[in-house]
């Protein structure tokens, strides 16, 4: 063997021994006592939180000594039903290593893994709870220096079973400084898939995923006006990509945390071929292409927020079968203030075709929102937009609807339909339809005929009345 690479092996070899015995070491001085006493002293400080594990023992993983927790449970508030309730399969603390040496504990990094995570609003906050939340953080100044998930769950649910669910959560999250007071953070974040569910008795929708977070922030501002500049922020939702700019003060004393972001994205392409919009895309058998931009401003405090928002679409190509067009542009703009309420508006159109919609209303659980819906078409050009539908070669349809919702009730929803000089075939019948028209109205419980009048084959009818469903 050449004597360079003898010496090579041989330095190779005490490196190595040297890394063994300080892990060996730092492993001897771990205060084993002290950790589990100051863990269980923590857990007891928790006002309103039952903490609980199956167990906590020092452990060595990937040439780093720490503490493993093993079936770490976690319930807010102690009594009653439970706001959050989380359950982690391990947490694996790490400690920095030189420290240990001289019987002292500084947490190097964190990693939870295989948890779940359910919240719930059960309404507003009982006074004597918010006295206690922050009641035992006694100045204490806390540094994680690196927190890593690994599989992690989280479900959100409102008063009336609505709410969001995100599925196997991987990342990272760097923290230099303190937790109160940091001086840079670095999120590197994946959500595998995301559900919405609108309320209890509605089925779980998927959304495009995977949702990805890659965002570079700078503390400034000390520990007595604490802020966090985004310096670099990159938001992947499916295909959709959004840049991310703004700051975030950070609580001070009585002074909570309030947000000044913006969420942007340059106009980009989506089709409803793309497996993300997969969901959306089933509720029609139309294909459709368009190419969309947003804009998104988020102020104010995480509990009040205020938003603003836009988004465009143009043009949207749509096409079914033989029946293709295309829209020029689709516009919406909304707003939601401190107090929850809501102002949105929508429009678009082409090919002789024009649609908006007006709402209002409370975004709170249960509150009340109203708006209308228009819509003015040659009927042609609704051909093969939703299934087993007539298929028309002329005339022209309109829709007016009012819609109240009010959750968990099902919406209100009060509707005129008119069409003028249409004709076409429909299915079951086996004649062709000439020169339909009609003027209906009605509910979700009656339907009535106002006019009707139409030449079928070579019958002609007039028809008015009503139907109860």
């Amino acid at each position: 063997m050449p004597r360079l690479l003898r010496l090579t092996l041989i330095g190779l070899a005490a490196l190595a021994g040297l890394v063994v015995l300080v892990i060996g070491v730092a492993w001897a001085f771990i205060p084993r006592d002290w950790v589990s006493k100051e863990a269980q002293k923590q857990a007891a400080a928790m006002s309103g939180a039952d903490i609980a594990w199956r167990s906590l023992e020092p452990g060595i993983e990937w040439l780093a000594v720490g503490v493993r927790v093993q079936g770490l449970a976690v319930r807010m508030p102690k009594e009653g039903d439970p706001r959050v309730d989380l359950r982690a399969k391990e947490v694996f603390v790490r400690f920095k290593i030189l420290p240990l040496l001289f019987r002292r504990v500084e947490i190097a990094a964190a990693r939870v893994k295989d948890a779940g995570i359910a919240m719930w609003d059960r309404g507003p906050v009982p006074e004597e709870a918010k006295g206690k939340a922050g009641a035992n953080a006694g100045g204490l100044a806390l540094v994680l220096p690196k927190l890593e998930l690994d599989g992690i769950d989280v479900r959100t649910r409102d008063l009336y079973g609505g709410g969001l669910d995100l599925r196997r959560i991987h990342g990272v999250a760097e923290i230099g400084g303190t937790l109160q007071a940091p001086r840079h953070v670095r999120v590197d974040a994946t959500v595998d898939s995301l559900y919405w569910k609108a309320s209890a008795r509605d089925p779980m929708r998927a959304l495009p995923s995977p949702l990805r977070a890659e965002i570079e922030m700078k503390g400034s501002g000390g520990t007595s006006a604490p802020r966090l500049d985004v310096t670099d922020g990159t938001v992947l939702l499916g295909p959709l990509k959004s840049e991310l700019s703004g700051a975030i003060a950070l609580p001070v004393g009585e002074t909570p945390m309030r947000l000044d972001l913006q969420i942007e994205g340059a106009p980009q392409e989506i089709r409803s071929s793309d497996a993300a919009f997969r969901a959306f895309a089933a509720m029609s058998p139309a294909a459709w292409s368009t190419k969309a931009s947003w804009k998104i401003k988020i102020a104010g405090t995480p509990e009040a927020p205020v938003q603003t928002g836009r988004l465009s679409m143009k043009p949207i190509l749509v096409e079914s079968g033989e029946n293709k067009f295309s829209l020029d542009q689709l516009a919406a703009d909304w707003s939601v203030t401190p107090d929850q309420r809501f102002a949105a508006k929508a429009a678009g159109g082409g090919s002789g075709l024009a649609l908006r919609l007006d709402a209002k209303g409370s975004t709170l659980p249960g509150g009340e929102s109203n708006g209308t819906f228009e819509l003015d078409a040659p009927a042609a050009r609704l051909n093969g937009l939703a299934p087993n539908t007539p298929t028309w070669k002329s005339g022209m349809l309109a829709v007016r609807a009012l819609f109240v919702s009010r959750a968990p009730t099902p919406p209100d929803v009060r509707w005129t339909v008119t069409g003028r000089d249409l004709s076409g075939t429909a299915p079951g019948v086996q004649p062709p339809i000439r020169r339909l028209q009609f003027n209906l109205a009605g509910d979700a419980a009656r339907v009535e005929v106002k006019s009707m009048n139409a030449i079928v084959g070579s019958t002609t009818a007039d028809v008015t009345g009503a139907v109860t469903m």
